[in-house]
């Protein structure tokens, strides 16, 4: 008897010490990425108005490009596109954008003015029904693409950076784009 309550308690702990290495790998790994970034995916777009969404295991199929920048009148107006080529719902939402100025240490976040889009809205991908319900009831229905203006509090002369934090993920697991803007 007391030979296979030894066996048991030697099984237990070899257990308990692959579960506390296992936790432990998972911990290291999400505190790397939340530092460098995905494996594979720069948190800095490497194309100036582009810009594709992430999370913490990798690119998403949810792409985003810029069109124009205008920063006439009282505010800033960025024009972009978003392309849903992911097998799932993607949501559109201004606030999901902030724009940062070269040199400032604060970034600003989108605000509803006259020519901008405000509000949220569901890209479905390519063949999905319009009948499926929509991943946010207070947005609205889209396709794979959509067009939409985003307008910020007016920025400074430098160059622009536009921070794209889409949600694609539980929580923390999303990863903010920077997308540098000509």
């Amino acid at each position: 008897m007391a030979f296979w309550i030894g066996v048991w308690r030697a099984l237990l702990g070899a257990v308990a010490a692959v579960c506390v290495l296992f936790i432990g790998g998972v911990l290291v790994y999400f505190v790397i990425t939340a530092v460098n970034g995905p494996f594979g995916v720069p948190l800095t777009s490497p194309t100036p108005d582009a810009g594709q969404a992430a999370t913490q295991f990798g690119s998403v199929g949810f792409y985003l490009h810029v069109t124009k920048v205008d920063r006439g009148g009282d505010h800033v107006t960025v024009a972009i596109t978003l392309e849903n080529t992911s097998e799932q719902q993607q949501r559109f939402d201004p606030q999901d954008f902030r724009l940062q100025a070269q040199g400032d240490a604060l970034s600003e976040a989108a605000i509803p003015a006259d020519g901008c889009r405000w509000g949220r809205v569901d890209l479905y991908p390519r063949g999905m029904p319009a009948s499926t319900p929509l991943r946010d009831p207070e947005g609205e229905r889209a396709g794979a693409t959509w067009f939409a203006a985003v307008c910020f509090p007016r920025a400074g002369t430098g160059a622009l950076t536009l921070i794209w934090s889409p949600d694609v993920a539980f929580g923390p697991l999303s990863e903010p784009i920077r997308i540098p803007l000509r």
